[in-house]
C-alpha cells in the first residue's frame, strides 16, 4: 500500500482566516503530507504560504485542469461548467461541500480518501490514526456518530448502526455504488437514503452504504478527538472543555465558526431562512476564535465565563 492510494482534502470557501489555523496545526504535525484544498480564487491567497498545499480553484478551473478531468475538449468544458456551479452552490452552504464530495468521489483514482473541516485545530500527530486502520482493512474510520445514543434524543434511528463524525475521517470509495452525480450529491448532503432509514446528517447515507457493502468500521478514542461518545454523552479526559467544543489531545473542533464569519463579514447577504438563534450561535463562535487565534476582538459579547476553559490554554499545537 502506498500513499498515493490516499485522498487527504479540506475545502476553504471564504473562511481563509480559519483554514489558515487548520492547515498550520495540520503542517506542524504533518509536515511533509501533502493536502489538496478546494476553495474559490479569492481564497488562493490565504494558503499562499503552504508549499504542501495542492490548491484547486473551482470558480477558475482553466489554471488547474487536472482537478476536474481532461479527457477531451468536451470532457474539460463539461468539468468546468461543473465545478463553476459547485462554487455556486457554496453559496447554500453543505450543497457546495456535497456537490464537490460527489464529484471527487467519482473521479478521483485513489481508493481512500481523507478529510478534515477547515474549522478544527490539530493538537497532536493525527493522520496515521486513519491511515493505518484503513490500510488495515477498515474501511469507515473517525470520531464517532451515536445512532442508538444520539444526542438529539431521536428515537427513530436507534435502531440503526453508529457511524463516523465526518470533521476528520477517512473511508475507502470503492466501497460506495456507482449513483448518478446528483443522486450522489443528494447523498452527501443527507437528503436521500438509498437504504430508505432516516439519517442525522451531512453523510450519513453514504457512510451506511459503505457498512451495507461489507464495510467495516472504526471508532477513534473520544479522549483524543473530543465529541459526544458511544453512549451518547461528551464525557473524556476533558470534560470542562469538551462540553463547549470537541476537544482531545490531537485535535480540537470549533464547528460554526465559517458560518459566523461569513454572518460577520456579510450580514446582509444572510439569508432569511436561517434561523436568528444559528447567527447568533456561530457569530458567538467565531468572536471567541478570534480572539483565540487570529488576537482580534470582533465587538460581539460572547460568555467569558462560559469559554474560560478555552481561554486559559496556553498552546492549541
Amino acid at each position: 500500500m502506498h500513499f498515493k492510494d490516499f485522498f487527504v482534502y479540506t475545502e476553504i470557501v471564504r473562511c481563509g482566516p480559519i483554514g489558515t489555523i487548520a492547515l498550520r496545526s495540520f503542517f506542524t504535525f504533518h509536515p511533509e503530507q501533502k493536502v489538496h484544498v478546494f476553495g474559490l480564487e479569492s481564497d488562493r491567497t490565504a494558503v499562499a504560504e503552504f508549499p504542501n498545499v495542492i490548491f484547486h480553484s473551482m470558480d477558475d478551473p482553466i489554471t488547474k485542469l487536472e482537478s476536474w478531468g481532461t479527457k477531451g475538449f468536451l470532457h474539460r468544458a463539461k468539468m468546468i461548467r461543473r465545478s463553476r456551479q459547485i462554487a455556486k452552490n457554496f453559496d447554500e452552504a453543505h450543497l457546495g461541500t456535497a456537490s464537490l464530495w460527489a464529484h471527487l468521489i467519482q473521479t478521483r483514482p485513489e481508493k481512500f480518501f481523507i478529510h478534515f473541516d477547515s474549522d478544527v485545530v490539530f493538537r497532536g500527530p493525527a493522520l496515521a490514526d486513519l491511515t493505518d486502520r484503513l490500510i488495515g482493512g477498515y474501511d469507515l474510520v473517525g470520531p464517532p456518530r451515536g445512532y442508538k445514543n444520539n444526542p438529539n434524543k431521536r428515537d427513530d434511528v436507534r435502531h440503526l448502526t453508529d457511524i463516523t463524525q465526518t470533521c476528520f475521517f477517512g473511508f475507502n470509495a470503492t466501497k460506495i455504488n456507482q449513483h448518478p452525480y446528483n443522486v450522489l450529491v443528494n447523498m452527501c448532503r443527507g437528503y436521500y437514503n438509498p437504504l430508505g432509514t432516516p439519517v442525522i446528517d451531512f453523510f450519513d447515507p453514504v457512510s451506511f452504504e459503505i457498512l451495507h457493502n461489507n464495510g467495516r468500521i472504526f471508532y477513534l478514542s473520544t479522549d483524543d478527538y473530543g465529541g459526544c461518545n458511544l453512549e451518547g454523552n461528551r464525557i473524556n479526559k476533558y470534560p470542562k472543555l469538551n462540553a463547549i467544543i470537541d476537544f482531545g489531545d490531537k485535535f480540537a473542533h470549533f464547528s460554526a465558526v465559517g458560518s459566523g464569519l461569513n454572518f460577520y463579514e456579510n450580514a446582509d447577504q444572510i439569508k432569511k431562512d436561517v434561523p436568528d438563534i444559528y447567527i447568533k450561535y456561530a457569530i458567538e463562535k467565531y468572536a471567541i476564535y478570534a480572539k483565540l487565534f487570529l488576537n482580534r476582538n470582533i465587538g460581539i459579547k460572547y460568555d467569558a465565563k462560559k469559554y474560560a476553559p478555552l481561554l486559559k490554554i496556553k498552546k492549541w499545537y
